[in-house]
């Protein structure tokens, strides 16, 4: 639409200039750019959701849904018989539990923008991060996971608070925020009391993908410190000297229920690396890539979760769907054209 820069008043009606543009399912992003000498650059196609899917060591494939629109985080609840995951329906970005004895879904939040569920020790309650009304920007919140209250802040301070994991004896919760000078970093306060944050792991690089092993002494993320991402881990709650895990690139790190293996992507890769001892130190063995699929990946959270008996995971299948990368030259005299 037409627009005034001195009166910084619309002109005129809307004019469609571009069919065909890809659309973010989750964020509504769309996916073009223009440059100053009037350059355009756009990624044409209908985006097509995933389906969620168990899978064994071995690679194969069982469909648990076909329904969902845009699966993402699906987390085992400790007992393995539910999967807590956020999903878009109907404009709405929340928390749903699928009961996999069932195959039934239930909606858990019904307000706001809701990401990264994480389950608590017991099974009782589900953490997620949350943008809604009252909160400070992205908080913490957790709500009773049979639907019997509210939700409720587990954290809210200053800023964002992505993705968080409690600590089994409830003492202790590590969590992500996106610092203004240094990017993605993890820190961990005892939640009884907020005031008492410390960062993990705070450098000028990206952190994040965060996971608690099951001893809770050690906290696997990752960092793109070295160029490219690679997976890590700290003492924790104390944090200090951290030990690189990955090799060649890694992502998306996941402990195994018993805290012999972490699990890590590279690429379509599952890699499985052994953990021979976790105290005093952090000793860890060979590597093995389990399967090689095209599941979906994601930077900031692990895309996927392994379940209680150790031997299977919830995955996410890729969209399918074609989609082409289209540029445009002289775009403002089209935009000229079309506008007059």
């Amino acid at each position: 639409m037409p627009f005034d820069l001195s009166r910084l008043q619309v002109t005129g009606p809307p004019v469609s200039i571009l069919d065909d543009l890809t659309v973010k399912l989750v964020s509504g992003a769309a996916e073009f750019s223009v440059s100053e000498n009037g350059t355009l650059v756009y990624i044409s196609g209908t985006p097509t959701h995933g389906n969620l899917v168990l899978v064994d060591r071995q690679g194969v494939e069982q469909l648990l849904d076909e329904e969902l629109f845009v699966p993402l985080t699906p987390r085992f609840s400790p007992d393995g018989r539910r999967i807590a995951l956020t999903t878009q329906r109907a404009g709405t970005q929340d928390v749903w539990i699928l009961d996999l004895s069932s195959r039934t879904f239930s909606r858990l939040t019904h307000e706001g923008v809701n990401y990264y569920p994480e389950w608590s020790a017991d099974g009782t309650r589900v953490t997620f991060s949350s943008v809604r009304t009252g909160t400070q920007g992205r908080d913490l919140l957790w709500i009773s996971a049979d639907r019997s209250g509210e939700a409720q802040p587990l954290l809210s301070l200053e800023g964002n608070q992505w993705e968080g994991l409690i600590s089994r004896d409830g003492r202790w919760l590590a969590y992500r925020e996106v610092g203004e000078e240094t990017g993605r970093d993890i820190l961990a306060v005892p939640l009884d009391d907020e005031h008492d944050a410390r960062p993990l792991v705070r450098t000028p690089f990206d952190e994040r993908a965060i996971a608690l092993s099951p001893n809770e002494r050690w906290l696997a993320y990752v960092s793109d410190e070295s160029g490219e991402d690679e997976v890590y881990v700290v003492p924790f709650p104390e944090g200090g000297g951290r030990r690189m895990i990955s090799s060649g690139g890694g992502r998306e790190p996941v402990w195994s229920p018993d805290g012999r293996e972490i699990f890590y992507r590279s690429g379509a890769k599952l890699i499985s690396v052994a953990v021979v001892e976790t105290e005093p130190v952090l000793s860890i063995g060979t590597r093995e890539i389990l399967f090689e699929r095209p599941f979906r990946s994601l930077m900031t959270a692990a895309s996927y979760d392994i379940h209680p008996d150790g031997d299977r995971f919830v995955m996410m299948t890729s969209a399918e769907g074609s989609s082409s990368l289209v540029v445009v030259l002289n775009w403002f005299e089209e935009l000229r054209r079309r506008m007059n």
